[in-house]
């Protein structure tokens, strides 16, 4: 069933022309060629910073992205609830801390593997061909896990259904696609938003999301039922996923940034010797078609030999993971995985010291829900601010930020230093992700915008599920106390690493 939202304005021949214009390099960049990819006019120097407050009219004016939009905000709460339910759901039930984190630990050893390879079919094949499938999958797996504990059965079923939870495809990479393709496709005509506010917008809904879900979970579980959590988890996904699905006017068409960038190679593989050529306004029709030229069509055909060797040698280069074949990518992966970790050992750690110390568990969602707030008025005025500094040079900023933020967490010694650093830390965390997401889109070519943004994803996935797991051992070896500074040390190795490679990133994305 296609989206009820309203149609979307057609491109027009001089805004497409405006968009070649923009994004030149972009459009005609081979993948490997990560420098290329910035906008003819990037500026190399630092320049002050403004502030429009009416940066994000231009997206809510988009009608035909509410679908998708409350769609992926649904899904993204089953994601972020993943990690702290398993963990919650488990030790209310009775099982150690350690049992609950190996748990964790092996759905994220499992989004690892999988869910970049899903996301790779998503590029492949397009959205609506995979994400109910494999959300399918990965919902079977969570629905093991709650039988397993609603009717005691034996805990290796549960190791079952972490395996199978890692299909699901990452919420926030569809809807970040789906905005890259419709507004550097031209679909939204001369009114379509920056994609600077677009991944701003994106970031507070993360952190949203990131914030209350875990909080939420925490709340359900100790407040209901230690299955609640999960269960409200596993509702939102089903219906967040029914959205995105029924949005398929928004879904971006399989290879359509070749098509763009490469309209006269592409028709020329499709063409016989010697036809003749085709009126450029049949081109136009079919690129707006988010199609190829038939084959026949009469497009004339000169493919040289270097041409074709290229065209292999890309095809083969996508092939490879991004991970392997991209340095940024890799590097952002890690530096997720770095602030997955210290927020899986914070929330544990908090969970553990309103259960231990306090002997209130209602405190810990308190806690994570005072977080969230600071964290999203942060956010939120975060995405007005329009930096003009280099790409590079924010990664770098907003590491060491959000290192010191939360490597305060050394300090808390009890319930109001706990307080003190999370006022002082929560404001951290969305400059740092919102930035984290427009590295990863800057770094590589739109055909791979969902691989590139699911590895950043699975890193702050995999290290929210790692973290309880390491901190289960803190906790049931030393208590809550080491647990919040071995958090802090995990934070602390954010801006090491940001530093280490800064001169990388600077050379591949400014």
């Amino acid at each position: 069933m296609r989206s009820s939202a309203a149609p979307m304005a057609p491109r027009s021949p001089s805004h497409r022309q405006g968009f070649r214009s923009a994004f030149p390099a972009k459009l005609n960049s081979h993948e490997g060629d990560v420098t290329s990819l910035r906008p003819i006019g990037y500026n190399e120097t630092i320049m002050a910073s403004s502030f429009n407050l009416n940066a994000y009219g231009a997206m809510f004016r988009v009608r035909a992205a509410y679908s998708f939009e409350v769609g992926g905000l649904l899904v993204r709460m089953y994601a972020f609830m993943r990690t702290i339910g398993t963990v919650s759901m488990l030790t209310l039930s009775g099982y150690s801390y350690f049992m609950a984190g190996l748990v964790a630990s092996v759905v994220a050893f499992a989004l690892f593997l999988i869910s970049p390879r899903v996301s790779k079919k998503i590029d492949e094949r397009g959205q609506g061909a995979i994400v109910v499938p494999a959300t399918c999958i990965a919902l079977s797996g969570c629905a093991i896990l709650l039988v397993t504990v609603l009717l005691k059965l034996p805990i290796a079923l549960c190791f079952v259904g972490a395996v199978l939870m890692g299909f699901l495809p990452t919420p926030q990479a569809l809807t970040r696609a789906r905005w890259v393709y419709l507004v550097k496709s031209g679909r939204l005509g001369d009114g379509a938003p920056e994609l600077k506010t677009v991944f701003s917008y994106e970031g507070v809904m993360d952190d949203i999301v990131f914030m209350v879900s875990p909080a939420l979970s925490i709340a359900l579980a100790s407040g209901i039922h230690p299955i609640a959590g999960m269960g409200c988890g596993f509702i939102c996904c089903v219906v967040g996923t029914l959205l995105l699905a029924s949005s398929k006017d928004t879904e971006p068409v399989p290879g359509w940034e070749k098509k763009l960038a490469n309209q006269e190679g592409a028709a020329s593989a499709d063409c016989s010797e010697g036809a003749a050529p085709a009126e450029s306004g049949a081109a136009a029709e079919g690129l707006r078609n988010g199609s190829a030229p038939a084959a026949g069509s009469g497009i004339a055909c000169d493919v040289s030999a270097d041409a074709v060797d290229d065209a292999r040698a890309s095809k083969k280069k996508r092939s490879r993971s991004l991970f392997l074949t991209n340095p940024v990518v890799r590097t952002l992966f890690f530096l997720s995985l770095l602030m997955g970790c210290f927020f899986g050992i914070f929330d544990t750690a908090t969970v553990s010291f309103a259960q231990i110390e306090l002997n209130d568990p209602v405190f810990a969602s308190l806690i994570l829900a005072i977080e969230s707030l600071v964290s999203t008025i942060v956010g939120f005025v975060f995405g007005m601010i329009l930096f003009t500094a280099r790409q590079s040079k924010k990664m770098l900023a907003f590491s060491i930020v959000i290192g010191l933020g939360y490597g305060s967490m050394i300090f808390v010694s009890s319930s109001v230093s706990l307080l003190v650093v999370i006022f002082v830390a929560a404001g951290t965390y969305a400059p740092f992700v919102i930035t984290l997401n427009e590295t990863a889109e800057r770094a590589v070519p739109e055909a791979n915008i969902t691989e590139a943004l699911t590895w950043v994803t699975s890193g702050s996935i995999c290290g929210l599920a790692f973290g309880p797991t390491l901190a289960g051992v803190i906790i049931d070896t030393w208590g809550s106390f080491a647990c919040f500074g071995t958090g802090a040390f995990v934070a602390l190795a954010i801006p090491v690493l940001a530093i280490l490679t800064y001169p990388m990133m600077k050379k591949q994305v400014g």
